[in-house]
């Protein structure tokens, strides 16, 4: 069926007809304005997850904060945000922080139990978006730290960060451990070889000792 949608977001001919648009050499993008959530059937084509990105990044930055919110949540997931360079990251993150503060104060328009369940949907939204992109290829880290993000988030990805770079601090310190152990058993082989090679100097000069008494 045509009209069936791909994992990508995109009507799976309109999937066939996209890759094989970028498929030359160099790869590049229709001219014409392609929906953005169609953009995850780059995923996997060599070299055009980066046009997939900047594509996305483009299209945020000349739109109004209200249209830029829709164009995040129907298509971020889709982008391979592992293509983006660390300037394009933290672009990424400014239009987060656009989508948070757009939503914050869309969420001032409702009260009571309405307002609450609105700022949790915009935080999970939020959340989804973060989790989305390398952050530890982040440049300036401090740019996560806003108003416009939702703090919880960021410091569980803070945490992440803390426990995998102290598994690594675990994991090179039992490697030096275990070097330094191999270092010291070569250490006591080569003490052994030096005694043993001294031992058949002492022999050779015996036996040279003993066929010279002989002659």
């Amino acid at each position: 069926d045509a009209a069936a949608e791909t994992a990508q977001g995109a009507p799976l001919a309109a999937h066939h007809l996209l890759r094989a648009f970028v498929a030359g050499q160099p790869p590049r993008l229709p001219d014409f304005p392609v929906p953005l959530h169609w953009l995850g059937s780059l995923r996997g084509v060599d070299g055009c997850e980066a046009l997939a990105v900047e594509r996305m990044l483009q299209a945020c930055e000349g739109a109004g904060d209200e249209e830029v919110c829709d164009m995040v949540w129907r298509s971020w997931g889709r982008i391979a945000w592992t293509a983006a360079s660390a300037a394009q990251l933290e672009q990424a993150v400014a239009v987060l922080r656009r989508c948070g503060r757009e939503g914050a104060l869309q969420a001032a328009g409702y009260s009571g139990r309405e307002r609450e369940q609105h700022r949790q949907d915009l935080e999970q939204k939020l959340i989804d978006a973060l989790d989305a992109l390398p952050l530890d290829r982040l440049p300036n880290h401090r740019v996560l730290v806003a108003p416009e993000l939702p703090l919880h988030g960021v410091t569980a990805w803070m945490l992440s960060r803390q426990r995998e770079m102290q598994d690594t601090i675990e994991r090179l310190t039992t490697q030096l451990r275990e070097a330094r152990k191999r270092e010291d058993a070569a250490d006591v082989r080569m003490q052994e070889m030096g005694r043993e090679v001294k031992a058949l100097r002492r022999e050779l000069i015996d036996v040279r000792q003993r066929a010279a008494a002989r002659s």
